[in-house]
């Protein structure tokens, strides 16, 4: 068990920073970030967050799991003991999975950003409505300015012929002011390159063009202001989900909100043919994530065209029917025609329960956790939530030594 003597005997506290260092071994500075953002530390195959071992250490008690360890100006890696403060579960409720939650004590609703390297905390407010708003409004408008400004309308239109109906970027011959008044640089580009297509993809399929600080800009953000004669607000989406795919027709200027709920919900297609379909074992299952960000397993299919079918119903369930219509209008009575049993797709609609291997007893509606172990299938007592089959199942797991306790 880790003890107070232990961590006083293996690493030394920074009170300034509120890093941890060990005494021992090459190795000096102890932790590392998970991807909530909390510093955490490896001791005994056992994971721990950095805040309660620090408190630990000065204490003498290590929270349990009712109990936790904020820290106060909610900055997670700022773990100098000042900044730290122990607290139950009522007054640490967490509304959403990352960057607004509910202090009890103040009675309202934290918005915090992790658009820079350290979370910022934005203010407190009486709603959680909001708070979420404040903290999507200042994420785009800190996603917008990190974006390069772009040249002036009349310098791009002096690099480039666009054509709105096809999407395609042309080189000029450009002016020599371009080239700093070398000629030979300018004679150069405009013999090799003027009349040519600007059509070079970075990695994630967008095509991208070096002007004349030699730094590369997004060929949809430079389309907009040739076209508007404006920079893009927020985000240049593209309506279709292909990135390269620049008609005017197909751009929107969109916030950061609705971005991360499309390039979540349409962005991408897998190996099936299908968005969020994937093959397993000649079978088919698909999952979405909902609004906070939480995978919702939809279960496993004979067709692919079944798994796309519960898929894009649940997605118009959970984002709206507004959003649907607006991203993918038809595409459910499209699947419907394609396959051949419905009766199978409204028994996985009305059974499912949003988590792996969590399945419903048809005769009693009650929840049971099953899955398979060196060939041996294993399964839990019916619950009555989906929730308590799922952390019967994980005790299981647990001791049959599948599953390990990541953080105490």
């Amino acid at each position: 068990m880790l003890t107070k003597n232990y961590l006083l005997e293996n690493f030394e506290y920074d009170n300034n920073t509120g890093d941890l260092t060990r005494i021992y071994g090459s190795i000096k500075k102890a932790g590392s970030f998970d991807r909530q953002g909390y510093v955490v530390l490896n001791i005994d195959n056992t994971t721990y967050r950095l805040n309660k071992i620090i408190y630990l250490m000065f204490n003498g008690y290590l929270p349990n799991k009712e109990e936790y360890i904020i820290h106060i100006n909610g900055n997670r890696s700022d773990n100098r003991i000042e900044n730290l403060k122990l607290v139950d579960k009522e007054n640490n409720v967490e509304i959403d999975n990352t960057k607004v939650y509910y202090y009890k004590k103040l009675n309202k609703y934290a918005a915090f950003s992790d658009s820079t390297k350290k979370r910022i905390l934005l203010g407190y407010y009486g709603t959680l409505e909001e708070a979420v708003d404040i903290r999507d409004k200042y994420d785009s408008i800190k996603e917008n300015n990190n974006a390069k400004e772009l040249p002036s309308q009349e310098y791009l239109l002096e690099c480039f012929r666009y054509e709105p109906e096809t999407g395609l970027l042309y080189w000029r011959e450009r002016p020599l002011y371009h080239f700093n008044g070398i000629l030979k640089n300018q004679k150069r580009f405009n013999t090799k390159v003027a009349n040519t297509l600007a059509n070079a993809r970075d990695g994630k399929n967008y095509i991208s063009v070096p002007l004349m600080d030699r730094k590369y800009y997004k060929a949809h953000r430079i389309i907009w202001k040739m076209y508007y004669g404006v920079e893009p607000k927020y985000f240049i989406d593209h309506i279709n989900g292909i990135p390269y795919d620049n008609r005017i027709c197909n751009l929107q200027d969109i916030d950061n909100k609705e971005n991360q709920i499309k390039s979540i919900t349409y962005n991408r297609v897998s190996v099936s043919g299908y968005r969020g379909v994937t093959t397993y074992n000649n079978k088919y299952y698909s999952n979405i994530r909902d609004l906070d960000g939480k995978i919702v397993y939809l279960g496993i299919f004979d067709t692919p065209e079944e798994a796309a079918l519960v898929r894009e119903i649940k997605v118009k369930e959970i984002y709206g029917e507004d959003y649907y219509n607006k991203y993918s209008p038809g595409k459910i009575e499209e699947l419907m025609s394609k396959v051949k049993d419905l009766s199978n797709v409204e028994t996985k609609l009305n059974n499912s329960t949003g988590i792996a291997n969590v399945h419903k007893h048809l005769k009693t509606g009650l929840y049971y956790g099953k899955f398979m172990y060196k060939s041996k299938t294993y399964s839990t007592k019916y619950k009555s939530t989906p929730k308590q089959a799922y952390d019967e199942m994980c005790e299981l797991k647990r001791e049959l030594g599948i599953l390990k306790i990541r953080y105490q």
